[in-house]
């Protein structure tokens, strides 16, 4: 339910970026979700949304990555 939902907003506000490249996401996450893991529901379509490719790197804008991370998040207590 959306009143269970988690407020991990807390993230963005510490990133000094507007941006998350993929290989810098366990550190974005706390080591919660690595890189291989995001690539992998990247490729069935599930991965966070507003994915870019900047050169050879792929990376995600915080706030969309933010919203899809509180969207995956049950909070257990």
């Amino acid at each position: 339910s959306k009143n269970n939902k988690s407020d991990l907003s807390h993230l963005a506000e510490n990133w000094p970026s507007s941006i998350v490249a993929r290989d810098q996401i366990r550190e974005f996450t706390g080591g919660a979700l690595g890189p291989g893991r995001i690539a992998n529901l990247d490729s069935e379509g599930k991965g966070p949304p507003g994915r870019m490719k900047i050169g050879r790197k792929i990376a995600y804008p915080v706030n969309e990555l933010v919203e899809w991370l509180e969207n995956r998040t049950q909070n257990l207590s």
